[in-house]
C-alpha cells in the first residue's frame, strides 16, 4: 500500500472538484484495509470508524459477489430516507466513497465519481 504521504495534489484537488459537481456531502479516498488516506466532507463523522466500516461494506460485498458467481463488485450503492452512500473499488488497494444527499442525481453523482476513479487511477500507475 502506498503511504497517505504519496497521494498527489492532483488527487486531492479533483476530488473537491467532482464532489462540489456531484452535489456530494462527502468524498474518501480509502485504503482497502480502511485507512483513510484523503477525505473532503461536511457532515460531522468518525472518520476512522466510517474508513473501517467502508472497507468492510465492500470486502462483505465482495464475498457475496463472488458466492453468487456475479464476478468482480463494480459499486456497492446503499440508498437511505436521508441520503445515500457509493462505493466504488479503485485498483485492488484503494475505495473511493461518497456520501451524498437525497436531493442528489444519482446519474451525475455517478458520472463524477467515474471520472474521479479514472484520474486516481492514472495518478497512481505514475508512482
Amino acid at each position: 500500500m502506498r503511504p497517505p504521504h504519496l497521494i498527489s495534489p492532483e488527487i486531492v484537488e479533483a476530488m473537491k472538484k467532482y464532489r462540489k459537481l456531484g452535489h456530494l456531502t462527502g468524498i474518501f479516498l480509502l485504503s482497502s484495509d480502511g485507512l483513510t488516506l484523503v477525505a473532503d466532507y461536511e457532515n460531522e463523522l468518525d472518520e476512522s470508524l466510517f474508513a473501517a466500516m467502508g472497507a468492510s461494506l465492500a470486502s462483505m460485498a465482495s464475498t457475496i459477489a463472488d458466492e453468487a458467481k456475479l464476478s468482480e463488485v463494480r459499486r456497492v450503492f446503499i440508498e437511505a430516507k436521508n441520503g445515500g452512500l457509493i462505493v466504488l473499488p479503485v485498483k485492488d488497494e484503494f475505495l473511493l466513497v461518497a456520501t451524498f444527499p437525497p436531493t442528489t442525481r444519482i446519474g451525475v453523482a455517478l458520472y463524477c465519481l467515474r471520472r474521479l476513479k479514472d484520474i486516481i487511477t492514472e495518478s497512481l500507475s505514475k508512482l
